[in-house]
């Protein structure tokens, strides 16, 4: 019965932990990619922070913003623009990535970036109708 006890103990602190780390939530995550390499920049993070405006320079409230890593193509996190139209993603590895941003009516837009440890990357993403 201990046994038993101290091996759900072990996996419910494994799930708890992939929960806390690979939540993709959009502001509050960053990217987890469980199928690609371990190598030495997987255990460091960085942050971006950006804004996502019109043609005419106006902020865009709710637009859907998405982070994709550049190496993989995958989505790893996604998340809207406040009323500012500002978005965040923290806690993201450091490497390549693209943001696209867009909004129905408005348009789509794209920029690159690269996060490095411990810093901000700074993205401002213009929308343009297609």
């Amino acid at each position: 019965m201990l046994r038993k006890l101290m091996r759900f103990g072990a996996v419910a602190m494994v799930a708890i932990g992939m929960l806390l780390l690979g939540s993709p939530s959009g502001v509050m995550a960053g990217p987890v990619d469980p199928t690609g390499p371990v190598d030495p920049d997987s255990m460091r993070f960085g942050s971006i922070r950006g804004a996502v405006v019109d043609e005419n320079g106006h902020t865009v409230e709710g637009a859907l913003v998405r982070l994709i890593h550049a190496r993989t193509g995958r989505v790893v996190a996604r998340t809207e623009t406040d009323e500012d139209g500002h978005f965040g993603f923290r806690h993201v590895r450091v490497g390549h990535y693209g943001v696209r941003a867009a909004k129905r009516e408005v348009g789509r837009g794209a920029a690159r970036t690269v996060v490095h440890e411990n810093e901000t990357s700074r993205v401002r993403i213009t929308l343009h109708h297609r």
